[in-house]
């Protein structure tokens, strides 16, 4: 299936409130339905596993925050783990 950009198209009510359903919409160049992103514009997704760009208008992909996440834990010792663990309930 190919994929076609969207354009940006205001989502709410009739009556400008802004309510609006959960119908189909798209913002941007995804189109978003019931909630559910089902298309996205490939130039939308960030794979900077540094999530250096700290964009409003980017996503990060899947493996760029997991790569990020493991980066960032990997320093934890022992201590804070257990520290963790009585401060959330684990």
């Amino acid at each position: 299936m190919a994929y076609t950009p969207f354009p940006a198209v205001p989502r709410g009510d009739d009556d400008g409130g802004g309510g609006g359903s959960l119908g189909p919409s798209t913002v941007g160049s995804a189109e978003i339905i019931d909630g559910s992103i089902v298309a996205v514009d490939l130039g939308l997704l960030d794979a900077d596993s540094t999530l250096a760009a700290n964009s409003d208008s980017k996503v990060a992909t899947q493996k760029a925050v997991r790569t990020y996440v493991d980066a960032h834990t990997a320093s934890i010792d022992e201590a804070q783990v257990a520290l963790l663990a009585q401060v959330f309930g684990g």
